[in-house]
């Protein structure tokens, strides 16, 4: 995995588990939507940080399930989007 991948990866992880606060950790791969870890007001600030944090813009069709899956997913986004 290229290192800015990873980097926004781990980007995310943090600041996912610093606003959930669970027992034990999600992970990269963690069904965020499917185990209810997001909610609409969590999915909208996590755009704005991703926004914030990247520099990268989301477009209103790109907030799907597809999209918030996981971290990986939501990493691989942002992957995309800097490379245009």
């Amino acid at each position: 995995m290229p290192d800015a991948v990873q980097r926004t990866e781990d980007a995310l992880l943090q600041w996912c588990n610093s606003r959930l606060r669970l027992a034990s950790p999600i992970t990269a791969e963690t069904n965020l939507l499917d185990e209810g870890y997001l909610d609409s007001l969590l999915v909208m600030a996590m755009v704005v940080y991703i926004e914030e944090q990247f520099g990268v813009m989301i477009d209103s069709t790109e907030i799907s399930p597809r999209t918030f899956h996981s971290v990986r997913t939501l990493a691989a986004l942002v992957a995309a989007r800097g490379t245009q």
